[in-house]
């Protein structure tokens, strides 16, 4: 029996009807009813709606037997990678909107952090420190995305701030999710990070590593969080209760090499370009990999859809390698995602990386074509 239909038997046995008292004063089929409640087999949405509007339960039961349905129909996995794609939408709506001063969005306190205000405190005057006596401060952070607390601080520190700053942040993604206890690790990753990058803008560049480690292993290491400044060092616990703040340069320089070391093997989170040229050769050299440049597009995560020509870009392609086998991927891709896509007014249209794409696909209401 699944948990879909154990919520709709308790939703049954709570209302004080029974299957009998239902078919005979609704249009719903008994037998369909029956195998519903036992886990037997699974009905329509409507049959669904219908069943929670005769029990006449109130509209948190009805959200949570439809959520339950969801589920059961197509997976705990794929509900939430759903989830987390429609919460990393809004949000980056929202920022588009202006809204900027909070990040948007339904959150997921399954893995919040409890912070003690001490290291909150730490946190805060670290990186206060830092803008007040850098004039290009520079920031590392080794903190888990879902730790939203440090981006709404860096965005109220640098919401006045006019010069050059650097904010590195690495992340570590999970190299085969699929086949761990948290599949949709490196989806939920992404929802934290696309809207940041909105957030604060040029100053922000998260890149990544792959790893088997999980968030449950972090829970294991001794002081696994660290943020690193020209001035400190701040070593943070993995369940965020406690600190350490280091002043001492020779710590400080210690931390910032082995930061250095490893940033350095890791990519970029995301890499920009203004034309098809420029994202070609980035695809080239980090995907090439998988095989022809048609699977090479086909396994980019951040290609989006925007009014810049094709065609006029086309002859520029021959100074790449394998340049038929892109223009005829390429072309492909154009004719799958034109079809799927209202026809705007110029009906020009090409493909282009997240910064400019993204402005383009929420001022014109358009979902995401690959993630």
């Amino acid at each position: 029996m699944s948990e879909f239909s154990e919520y709709c038997r308790h939703l049954l046995a709570n209302s004080g009807s029974n299957v009998y008292q239902i078919a005979n004063h609704s249009s719903l089929d008994r037998t369909s009813i029956q195998r519903m409640i036992r886990g037997e087999r699974l009905p329509s949405r409507k049959f669904v709606k219908d069943f929670c509007s005769y029990l006449r339960i109130n509209p948190i039961q009805q959200e949570e037997a439809l959520k339950l349905y969801d589920i059961e129909k197509i997976g705990k996995t794929e509900y939430l990678k759903r989830c987390y794609i429609k919460d990393l939408i809004e949000r980056l709506s929202f920022l588009e909107n202006d809204n900027s001063d909070t990040l948007s969005g339904s959150e997921d306190f399954s893995n919040a952090f409890s912070i003690t205000p001490c290291v909150e405190n730490k946190i805060f005057f670290t990186l206060q420190k830092e803008l007040e006596t850098n004039t290009n401060p520079e920031i590392l952070l080794n903190v888990p995305t879902s730790y939203r607390y440090i981006f709404f601080v860096l965005k109220k520190l640098f919401s006045q701030f006019s010069g050059h700053a650097d904010i590195k942040h690495l992340i570590t993604l999970n190299s085969n999710p699929s086949n761990s206890l948290h599949p949709c690790q490196n989806l939920e990753i992404m929802s934290d990070v696309l809207p940041t990058i909105q957030l604060l803008k040029d100053i922000y560049h998260p890149s990544y590593l792959y790893s088997n480690i999980t968030c449950d292993d972090e829970k294991l290491m001794v002081m696994p969080y660290y943020i690193i400044t020209s001035q400190n060092v701040l070593i943070i616990s993995s369940d965020f209760k406690s600190a350490v703040l280091y002043h001492s340069w020779d710590i400080v320089k210690e931390y910032r090499d082995e930061f250095y070391r490893i940033f350095q093997m890791a990519k970029p989170f995301m890499e920009y370009a203004d034309n098809p040229i420029c994202i070609m050769k980035a695809l080239e050299k980090n995907y090439m990999d998988f095989g022809l440049p048609s699977h090479t597009l086909e396994f980019h995560p951040c290609l989006f859809f925007m009014n810049v020509h094709f065609n006029s870009e086309k002859d520029s392609f021959s100074e790449l390698p394998n340049a038929a086998e892109y223009i005829d991927a390429l072309q492909k891709m154009y004719k799958v995602v034109a079809a799927s896509t209202p026809p705007q007014k110029n009906e020009e249209h090409g493909f282009f990386l997240f910064r400019r794409g993204t402005k383009y696909v929420l001022s014109n209401r358009k979902m995401f074509w690959t993630v």
